[in-house]
């Protein structure tokens, strides 16, 4: 079962995937050897109190192995035989 959840820990927590894993199982209540992978798909800084916080959206999956890969791979073509392209000006637009 894949499950897109959304926790809020501190930054210390959030640096690591298995204390990322410890956070969801405490917080939703799921066995931590059930939890197979987890995708952080955003991450967000809260820092409105004294006590800075993460937000993170994730995808979790619950006795099942992902099939998909863990990073999104960006295909940069080929434009070596495209016309060149001229930046005009000198601002903070360019």
């Amino acid at each position: 079962m894949i499950k897109e959840l959304k926790i809020r820990v501190l930054p210390k927590q959030a640096s690591s995937e298995y204390n990322i894993t410890q956070a969801v199982s405490q917080e939703y209540a799921i066995d931590l050897s059930s939890i197979k992978a987890i995708r952080v798909l955003k991450r967000s800084i809260d820092a409105r109190q004294r006590q800075v916080m993460i937000n993170m959206q994730l995808k979790v999956y619950i006795n099942e192995i992902p099939t998909d890969d863990e990073y999104i791979h960006t295909y940069y073509g080929d434009v070596s035989d495209k016309s060149p392209v001229i930046i005009v000006g000198a601002g903070p637009a360019g």
